[in-house]
C-alpha cells in the first residue's frame, strides 16, 4: 500500500468533498512538512470513498532564545532626584490708582466730529454777531433796509469763501497769497465796521469802558470767522506731499539732534596752571 502525501484543498474546490477532514486527535508528525497530511486510500480510489488520516505535519516551532548574559553592576552610583521646590506665588501689590488707565486716544473719530461741530457752531455764532453790526452799518452806506443783508454777505461770507479757497490751491502746490491777503483785508474791514458801529451807535451816557469793551467784542466776531474757518480747513483736509516731506525733514533733524546730544563725548578739561608767585619788590617786607 502506497501512502501519498497530500495537502488539503479549499472547500470550494471540493464538490463533492473528498471524505472526512482530520479530527483534532490526529497525531502530529515532525518528519513531514508543516500542514501536510498522511492518508490511507484504497487501491482504486473513487469519488465518495472514505480516507483515513494517519498524521499531519506539525507546525515549525521557533528556536529557543539564548539567555542574555548577565550584566555587570554599574559603577556609577545614581542619587535619588531631589524634590523640586515650587516657588510660592508672589504677592500682588496693589498699585495706586492713577489717571493713566483713564486716558484715551485723542485721534478718535468721536473727538474729531465733536471738534468739527464745535468749530461750525462758533463760526455761525460769530457770523450772527457780525451780521447785526454790518446790517446797521448798511444805513451809513445809504443802502435801503430791505437790502441791508448784502453788507454782511459781501464781507463775512467772502471771508469764508477766500479762506476755504486757499485749501485746494495749497494742496495742488499753487500760490495762495492773493486769497489769503483778501481774507485778511476783509476781516480787518469787517472788524473795523463792527467796532465803529458799537462806539458810534451806543446810547448817550454809556460809560466809556462799557462802550469800548462792547466794541472790541463786536470787532472780534470777524476774526473768529477767519480763525474757525482756518481750523476747519486744517481738520477736514489731508496734508499734501510738500507738507509731508517738510514734516519728515523736521522729524529727521530732531532725531539727529537728539542722537548727537546723547552720543557726544565731553571734551577733556585742560588743567589750570598754578598761578606764579611774584617776587617781592625791593624794600618790601617778606
Amino acid at each position: 500500500m502506497t501512502i501519498p502525501t497530500i495537502t488539503p484543498a479549499s472547500p470550494h474546490e471540493l464538490d463533492p468533498p473528498l471524505g472526512t477532514f482530520p479530527a483534532p486527535t490526529v497525531p502530529l508528525r515532525r518528519d513531514i512538512p508543516a500542514g501536510a497530511l498522511i492518508v490511507e486510500t484504497p487501491e482504486n480510489p473513487q469519488i465518495g470513498d472514505t480516507v483515513r488520516v494517519l498524521g499531519v505535519g506539525a507546525p515549525a516551532q521557533p528556536a529557543p532564545a539564548e539567555p542574555a548574559a548577565p550584566q555587570a553592576p554599574s559603577a556609577v552610583r545614581t542619587e535619588p532626584a531631589a524634590p523640586v521646590e515650587t516657588a510660592a506665588p508672589a504677592e500682588t501689590k496693589h498699585r495706586a490708582r492713577t489717571g493713566a488707565g483713564a486716558r484715551f486716544n485723542p485721534d478718535h473719530v468721536g473727538i474729531y466730529m465733536a471738534v468739527n461741530w464745535g468749530v461750525v457752531i462758533v463760526t455761525v455764532a460769530a457770523v450772527l454777531v457780525s451780521w447785526q453790526g454790518l446790517t446797521a452799518v448798511a444805513a451809513w452806506m445809504l443802502i435801503p433796509p430791505v437790502f441791508a443783508w448784502i453788507v454782511p454777505v459781501m464781507l463775512d461770507v467772502t471771508i469764508v469763501v477766500f479762506t476755504i479757497g486757499v485749501l485746494p490751491r495749497k494742496a495742488r502746490g499753487e500760490s495762495t497769497w492773493l486769497l489769503a491777503l483778501g481774507a485778511y483785508l476783509l476781516t480787518a474791514i469787517s472788524a473795523a465796521a463792527n467796532f465803529a458801529h458799537v462806539v458810534l451807535e451806543s446810547p448817550a451816557g454809556t460809560p466809556e469802558l462799557q462802550r469800548y469793551a462792547g466794541a472790541s467784542l463786536a470787532a472780534l466776531a470777524p476774526m473768529l470767522i477767519l480763525l474757525t474757518t482756518e481750523v476747519l480747513g486744517l481738520l477736514i483736509t489731508k496734508p499734501n506731499k510738500q507738507q509731508k516731506a517738510h514734516a519728515a525733514r523736521l522729524q529727521a533733524a530732531r532725531e539727529r539732534a537728539e542722537l548727537a546730544a546723547v552720543t557726544e563725548t565731553p571734551k577733556p578739561r585742560t588743567p589750570r596752571k598754578p598761578a606764579r608767585k611774584t617776587a617781592p619788590k625791593n624794600g618790601a617786607q617778606k
